[in-house]
């Protein structure tokens, strides 16, 4: 949030899909207990297709890449959650994805309300809970079914597959954009699109 304030949305957008990249690395230095959990050459092949096809579907350009506060804060961002994704996959050998999706919300709880007294002290109403009550109850079943869904496909998934999968997010974005709002796709948007699911078809497939 930070990090787009001082930036654009497309370096944003592109810089935070360095996980793609991120997560193999990271792989290489981890032990992974999954089958097919170390980066293969179609591993790979398909990381620099999939960083391809953000690039063009964040409308980013190279003149647009140099590095400021903002991309900074957005890159510390992209290295915290690449070592969620990886780490995610190691938790996930070892206990129950539900009960691990638990203590994790447990947490961030905690120490988010935590802060947000110390650091945002306000008086408290009743009609405070009563207004943003439906947007918990919405973040509770869109992002915390996401996150169990993840946990429990990471199960199943290396690592790098799983960031690979999880940078689909601006292909939906874009369709779901394109269906509902009305928006027109570009031709390099939609290359973009193509290419992201070609890279996660290499992934899976190992072709």
């Amino acid at each position: 949030q930070w990090g787009i304030a001082t930036s654009s949305a497309s370096k944003v957008g592109f810089i935070a899909g360095f996980d793609i990249f991120l997560t193999p690395v990271l792989a290489l230095c981890i032990p992974s207990f999954k089958r097919g959990g170390r980066p293969t050459s179609s591993t790979w092949m398909a990381v620099c297709i999939s960083m391809l096809g953000l690039f063009l579907l964040s409308g980013s350009s190279m003149k647009e890449m140099e590095v400021g506060f903002g991309e900074t804060l957005t890159i510390i961002s992209t290295i915290f959650w690449t070592l969620h994704i990886t780490y995610t996959d190691i938790a996930t050998d070892l206990v129950d994805s539900l009960h691990m999706l638990c203590v994790q919300f447990g947490v961030v709880a905690l120490l988010s309300g935590s802060l947000a007294l110390v650091i945002e002290p306000q008086a408290f109403f009743l009609s405070h809970l009563l207004l943003f009550l439906p947007w918990m109850l919405f973040l509770a079943v869109s992002e915390g079914l996401a996150f169990l869904l993840m946990a429990m496909g990471q199960n199943y998934s290396p690592p790098t597959h799983a960031a690979i999968i999880l940078s689909l997010e601006g292909v939906f974005a874009a369709v779901f954009s394109f269906v509902f709002l009305g928006e027109q796709l570009t031709t390099r948007e939609l290359l973009g699109c193509v290419l992201m699911l070609l890279a996660t078809f290499i992934a899976k497939m190992g072709v």
